[in-house]
């Protein structure tokens, strides 16, 4: 539940007991309760809850989401962004900067720019209500000689204090890179990591960015779209939020599957208009912090139709922690291996290595029996002590990189 600037919320529950925990801007809120427990039962459909809460502040707190799109060469392609404001006060005007890639050629801008100077464009938002947004929406082209697979970049950010009243400025700036596609299944799903697309590895406290695309090309107009998309286990799901979206939509989580409704969309099918027979949602969420090293993050997203079955995206495949990649050329280059020692062996929380020279600074690295680098140690000084607690159990290797070479070991984690 996020507080609404009117102090109520209705939410749907099961007919059981439910544990109702909060989403709130704990720069402006205080509560002095997180989570309820609610009993609901058939014959008594609505309970009342009051929640006591402390307000810190009134302000307006603009944060940027967006500039997602598609880019096809040869075909007019749109990019959005969206203002949004998480505060509890409607803020004042709101002056933008937005960078354009310089092979990005616009063809319309909406809301009219203030300033255009080459590819930064600026412009002067009205007010924006509390938990409420804006769009600023481009279109444009790009070279139809341009390889698939060109990365195209934006970025925005607040450019200078316009906004009336408080302002939080927890995030004022937005960047992201978009590579163009040929021919493509139009209902897919992409994940963004700081902005880039596709990582395959996500380090701890990072916000990930889910994109989903669909596009009608059944044979008339769909008037109603859905979207259903369980989420994984490895999700926080009270971090979660929409971002961005195409057309007017309305969300809600039930039983941990994320459902976005755009209703009356009306939405053309491609063969009468192929570039209006396309949409999208973008929704950001965050990891649990339990999460632990080498963690699989699995999602795929349902799209229906009107009361058509529904068509399945593409499946995202992610791992928590950091890729072999970053360590294969330190590996390459050493060539003497010695044993070390880890004690206590097995352990649960934590480990010594019992090694000639335990002062050499080193880099530490954990692989998994199935050559999956698990966990990191860089520029460590071998007498401290290692907290792997994070660790699934099992068996493990250690190996130890300095400039004498490579130590190895193995360790039981319990």
């Amino acid at each position: 539940m996020i507080l609404d600037y009117d102090s109520t919320k209705y939410i749907i529950t099961s007919l059981d007991t439910n544990n109702i925990s909060f989403v709130f801007n704990d720069k402006l809120y205080s509560f002095c309760q997180v989570e309820y427990t609610v009993s609901m039962h058939k014959d008594s459909l609505i309970y009342t809850l009051e929640i006591p809460i402390r307000t810190l502040d009134h302000c307006s707190d603009i944060e940027l989401k967006g500039m997602h799109g598609i880019i096809r060469p040869c075909f007019e392609n749109g990019i959005g962004l969206n203002l949004i404001n998480s505060g509890n006060v409607t803020s004042g005007a709101i002056n933008v900067k937005l960078n354009l890639d310089p092979n990005f050629l616009v063809s319309s801008v909406n809301p009219t720019p203030v300033n255009i100077n080459g590819n930064e464009y600026e412009f002067v938002i009205d007010p924006i209500e509390p938990l409420r947004n804006k769009l600023v929406q481009i279109r444009g082209t790009v070279d139809c000689n341009s390889p698939i697979g060109t990365e195209y970049c934006f970025s925005s950010e607040i450019k200078e204090g316009l906004i009336a009243n408080c302002q939080l400025n927890n995030n004022i700036n937005n960047n992201i890179c978009i590579k163009s596609i040929g021919s493509f299944d139009p209902n897919d799903k992409t994940i963004f990591v700081a902005g880039k697309e596709n990582v395959q590895n996500i380090q701890k406290d990072e916000l990930i960015e889910y994109r989903i695309r669909f596009q009608n090309t059944g044979t008339d107009t769909a008037y109603t779209v859905r979207i259903e998309d369980k989420l994984s286990e490895k999700f926080d799901i009270r971090s979660m939020r929409l971002t961005n979206y195409s057309h007017e939509c309305t969300w809600k989580i039930e039983n941990k599957i994320l459902i976005v409704t755009f209703d009356k969309i009306n939405l053309v099918d491609s063969f009468t208009n192929n570039e209006a027979s396309n949409g999208f949602v973008v929704f950001e969420i965050k990891l649990k912090a339990d999460i632990k090293i080498n963690d699989e993050i699995r999602n795929r997203a349902s799209i229906y139709f009107d009361f058509n079955e529904p068509i399945v995206t593409n499946e995202v495949i992610n791992y928590f922690g950091n890729p072999i990649s970053t360590v294969k050329d330190k590996l390459q280059v050493a060539d003497n291996i010695d044993e070390i020692i880890c004690v206590p062996n097995p352990t649960s929380n934590s480990f010594k290595v019992l090694i000639k020279d335990p002062s050499d600074i080193s880099d530490i690295l954990i692989f998994d029996t199935n050559g999956r680098l698990c966990k990191v140690f860089l520029q460590q000084t071998l007498s401290n002590d290692f907290n792997i607690s994070e660790l699934h159990a099992g068996t493990y290797i250690i190996k130890i990189l300095n400039y004498k070479g490579i130590s190895q070991g193995r360790f039981i984690k319990l």
